[in-house]
């Protein structure tokens, strides 16, 4: 008995000393004593442990009796690495070191529920060295892992790191050649790279560079090389990326590069490891600047531009995405016009951005060389805040792989060129565009949870993709929830030039209710070729699009359509192409603009000898075209989508309507023979002073009436065919409900009627007769009372009368009105203006409280919004006095907050004498190229003409157009003829209408080439 009492002894201490070698300790967590261990011999045996922990020992895997134990214990155990997390407890096989001849079989429990779904758990044991390994033969079932092992250890299941992956990285850099054509890639060593893993910096040089002195009363300072560089980066993980890009000066028609372009692509895949997986990207910054210290170009294609594009997407498939966002901003122009524009690409299946994130500004800036201080102005696009995406990931199942693609370009085309600092003059311009930050490396990044990044990243699915319409699933609204897709208007231009910014854009207005789409097709121009216009053809002047426009649920935003140009660099007419909208997808349904014009704008070559000028020989009778005895002054007009022309009037009894072809003849489809005479109330006193064209081709007609000796306003809304619509107020007609005169209305984006006109004081005082007098209607007529009080307001500008003549509506909703009091007494010579945000609220960063009066002014017949945010007012100006006193022609231009512009004319005012003797501007319209066309009246004793003028960037009269001083009269009858509108169709010819006396009252057309 002493003898085996001994042996026990002996062999507890051998147990405890081993136990104590591999950091040791049979006590559990809790610190009760181990279980009484199994002695398994040669023959083999089970143990079974607490928790269901077992191990069988096969036949010969011992050569003598050991007795095993397993405990649930960590004590003593090296603790996990950081990247691994425990599922369940550890246990501890002893003896510790204990090995086998043959591999012995453990089952361990873990926890399936702390285990994200799709991940695949680890089983861990420790060696001989005390480090914790992965044992690669492990077997998972639903709650229990089985594994074979040749030595005994601590054992561990665990749940594996998310490892991120290294991402592949695509960059390249491209110039534009100052002669023409695409961009190609820099020679090597800059022409970009490819690179898996690891960080991107790679600067390249595009050329002789941007002005680099400071430019003064801004921040921005350029680096100090005179070199145009292009930079693309990415950290090593790839979660933070973005590109940089700055135009070189190369002279305009020469070889050297004028344009360049700086893209990264990026891809990488992950698996989804968790039902609640996120990802989603920010884009920190985006900064896009353009300076210019030139005169004004001699031709619309000598501009600056500078672009930014990002798109993400993610895809399981190389035939399609689950997820995609793109977007591009951008700065156009030249010396002072400035056009900003920030909007999703067509193929963006959800919104990216628009111009609401982004804040723009230009300022005037002297560029100091040498002894000279050069002035010029900047502008600048930037991102107001980081904007943040979230990926659906809802389509991916727990463990499917997928693919994420980020492409980014900054690209810059400086068609203004200029010499180097050095010459010390003032000719230079420069531009840049990025996607990032310049201080912190900011730019687009990446946060993601329970993804596994892999290195297996599929081939891109194509963008623009055509598909099959879905089928309308009315949601719990109506249909009409969804929407209406159109084109934005009926005519657009581009430059043939590579890299010019892209124009063309289809809006959704009327609701955003469900994922929506339409197919977009191009199809070649049609009819003869003339002088200036000619069909363009697929292949040879464009490239062929046809694709669909995609808006996400909830999705509002427009989209920007690219139709690829093709230079050639022989001066030819400009090209027309025609766009379709059809097929609409979902429950949207197509408004009336679903066909378009697109011109390209020529750019190559030796220049064409000057276009014929004055009046259009194709329209009418050699350019003119009227009415006899049907019309009547302080008439309005309208261009439809179609090219035809509504002008509209009264006769102090009816509303007068008429409705011309594009070729100048009155069209027989529209009313009695082209014409409609509509009494409003029968009996009162009624004239109708403006018209507006709805998407959906409806017109919108608006005056007064007289029950009394008040007035009110009046409107009228005709189909198609001239009919009144009986979806409209009473029987097509809104004659109650706002009192005053009606002048002018604008259609909303959302159909909604803004109506502007004044309200005469009942008890007036001194010079102050009226008030501006604003309304707002719904689509069917009825007063919108979320505008103003109950849809209405009235504003009392300051001493004198006010009368709202003209209206515009800016892209971010707010409305501008502006107009002269009747009279030219003292206390009538002035010139008002308001703005009003979306509810019809006073903007105070207009004017003083947002209301302008500008003294001595007669400036408010005519408004225009320029591309840039400016405004230009046109109206007349007295010169001398008593019998020799004249009008002359008044424009004035004031900046964004209503101060004037003074880079135009004579501190922001021009007249214009045209006749010598009385001459009043009545109408004004922005060209494409940003020049000014005015319209009016030019006056002599007995009679006046149809007076047109067309004016510079900077003011100047443009000597290349009218009779060599920038100027066209047209006389009709040789009596009273008064140009009081002016449009301009998608070919850049110009429309004026008005009064044209023959004995009486009648509508005059006259059409003129640009």
């Amino acid at each position: 008995m002493n003898s085996i009492f001994q042996k026990a002894r002996y062999a507890a201490a051998l147990l405890l000393l081993a136990l104590g070698a591999c950091g040791g300790g049979g006590g559990d967590d809790s610190g009760t004593s181990p279980p009484a261990g199994t002695v398994i011999g040669a023959a083999g045996g089970t143990v079974v442990g607490p928790s269901g922990v077992t191990v069988v020992v096969p036949a010969g895997a011992l050569a003598t009796n050991v007795t095993i134990a397993i405990a649930q214990t960590s004590a003593g155990a090296l603790a996990l690495p950081g990247t691994l997390t425990a599922s369940g407890p550890m246990f501890a096989l002893t003896p510790h070191g204990t090995t086998f001849a043959v591999p012995v079989t453990i089952t361990l429990p873990f926890e399936p529920a702390s285990v994200p779904a799709g991940l695949t758990p680890q089983l861990y044991k420790t060696n001989a060295q005390g480090q914790w390994e992965q044992i690669a033969n492990a077997v998972f079932g639903a709650t229990t892992v089985t594994a074979q092992i040749t030595s005994f250890s601590f054992g561990q299941v665990v749940i594996p790191p998310l490892q991120r992956n290294d991402p592949v990285r695509v960059w390249q850099f491209l110039v534009y050649p100052g002669s023409g054509g695409a961009a190609t890639a820099l020679p090597a060593p800059n022409e970009g790279g490819t690179q898996t893993g690891g960080v991107v910096f790679d600067v390249a040089s595009f050329g002789f560079g941007p002005l680099d002195a400071p430019i003064v009363g801004l921040t921005e300072t350029l680096p100090e090389n005179s070199v145009a560089n292009g930079l693309a980066f990415s950290s090593a993980d790839g979660v933070t990326y973005g590109v940089f890009t700055e135009a070189p000066f190369g002279p305009v028609g020469g070889a050297d590069p004028i344009g360049s372009r700086t893209q990264l692509k990026q891809t990488q895949s992950f698996i989804k490891r968790a039902a609640d997986a996120t990802l989603s990207f920010t884009v920190t910054q985006v900064r896009i600047s353009a300076r210019d210290f030139q005169p004004p170009p001699d031709r619309g294609d000598r501009f600056i531009y500078a672009e930014v594009l990002l798109s993400v997407g993610a895809y399981k498939t190389p035939s399609s995405y689950f997820f995609y966002t793109a977007g591009k901003a951008s700065v156009f122009g030249a010396h002072k016009i400035w056009i900003p524009n920030a909007q999703d690409e067509s193929f963006s299946r959800t919104h990216l951005w628009d111009m609401s994130n982004f804040e723009f500004t230009t300022a005037d800036a002297a560029y100091l060389s040498g002894i000279f201080s050069c002035p010029g102005t900047q502008a600048v696009l930037l991102l107001k805040i980081p904007l943040t995406h979230n990926v659906d990931l809802s389509s991916v199942n727990v463990g499917e792989e997928f693919t994420l693609r980020a492409d980014t370009y900054a690209e810059t085309n400086n068609r203004r060129g200029g010499p180097a600092p050095f010459f010390d003059d003032c000719l230079g311009s420069a531009a840049s565009a990025f996607l990032k930050d310049p201080s912190d490396i900011g730019g687009t990044t990446f946060t993601m949870t329970g993804l596994e990044a892999t290195n297996r990243p599929l081939s891109a699915p194509p963008e623009q993709v055509l598909v099959v319409p879905a089928a309308c699933v009315p949601g719990p609204g109506p249909n009409a929830a969804a929407g209406v897709l159109q084109f934005s208007a009926a005519s657009y231009s581009v430059s043939e030039f590579a890299g010019a910014p892209s124009t063309v854009t289809v809006t959704r207005t009327g609701g955003s209710s469900g994922a929506v789409t339409a197919t977009f097709t191009t199809s070649d121009g049609t009819g003869i070729p003339t002088v200036t216009s000619s069909p363009a053809i697929a292949g040879v002047d464009y490239a062929a699009v046809n694709t669909t426009v995609f808006f996400g649920d909830g999705d509002a935003g427009a989209r920007l359509v690219t139709v690829p140009t093709i230079q050639n660099l022989v001066r030819a007419p400009d090209k027309t192409l025609n766009l379709t909208l059809s097929q609409p997808g979902g429950c949207a349904a197509l408004g009336a603009q679903t066909t378009a014009v697109l011109t390209i704008l020529d750019d190559g070559g030796a220049e064409l000898p000057a276009p014929p000028s004055g009046l259009d020989a194709s329209f009418g009778n050699q350019g003119k075209a009227s009415t006899t005895a049907f019309g009547g002054d302080r008439s309005a007009m309208a261009l439809q989508a179609d090219g035809k022309i509504v002008i509209v009037g009264g006769t102090f009894t009816d509303f007068i309507l008429a409705r011309f072809n594009a070729n100048g003849s009155l069209d027989t489809s529209f009313g009695v023979a082209g014409k409609v005479v509509t009494d409003m109330v029968s009996g009162q006193q009624e004239e109708a002073l403006g018209v507006a064209i709805q998407g959906d081709g409806r017109i919108i007609v608006v005056g007064y009436t007289r029950p009394g000796l008040g007035f009110n306003f009046a409107l009228a809304r005709y189909n198609t065919d001239g009919s009144l619509d009986g979806s409209f107020g009473v029987g097509g007609k809104v004659t109650s409900g706002v009192a005053g005169l009606a002048y002018a209305v604008a259609i909303q984006p959302d159909g909604r009627i803004v109506v502007a006109g004044e309200l005469a004081i009942t008890s007036p005082i001194g010079t102050d007769f009226a008030d501006f007098a604003l309304a707002r209607f719904n689509p069917n007529g009825s007063l919108d009372t979320t505008f103003g009080s109950a849809g209405r307001l009235t504003t009392d500008i300051g001493a004198g009368t006010n009368s709202a003549r003209n209206i515009v509506l800016q892209p971010n909703g707010a409305i501008v009105v502006s107009g002269n009091p009747i009279g030219t007494a003292a206390g009538f010579d002035h010139t008002d203006m308001a703005r009003y945000d979306s509810n019809g609220g006073l903007d105070a960063t207009f004017g003083s409280g947002g209301k302008l009066s500008l003294g001595g002014a007669l400036v408010g017949e005519g408004l225009a919004l320029q591309g840039d945010g400016r405004f230009v007012l046109v109206g007349s100006v007295n010169v001398g006095t008593g019998a020799t006193a004249t009008a002359r022609f008044a424009l004035m231009r004031l900046n964004t907050n209503a101060s004037p512009d003074t880079s135009f004319g004579n501190a922001g005012t021009v007249s214009t004498d045209i006749s010598g003797r009385g001459d009043s501007a009545f109408a004004v319209a922005i060209q494409n190229d940003g020049r000014i066309v005015v319209a009016g009246r030019s006056s002599d004793q007995v009679s006046s003409d149809f007076a047109l003028a067309r004016y510079n960037l900077d003011g100047t009269l443009d000597t290349n157009f009218g009779n060599g001083f920038g100027i066209f009269t047209v006389d009709f009858f040789g009596s009273t003829d008064i140009a009081e509108s002016v449009v301009l169709q998608a070919d850049g010819k110009i429309v004026l209408g008005g009064l044209a006396r023959n004995n009486v009252d009648g509508y005059g057309l006259a059409r003129f080439n640009p």
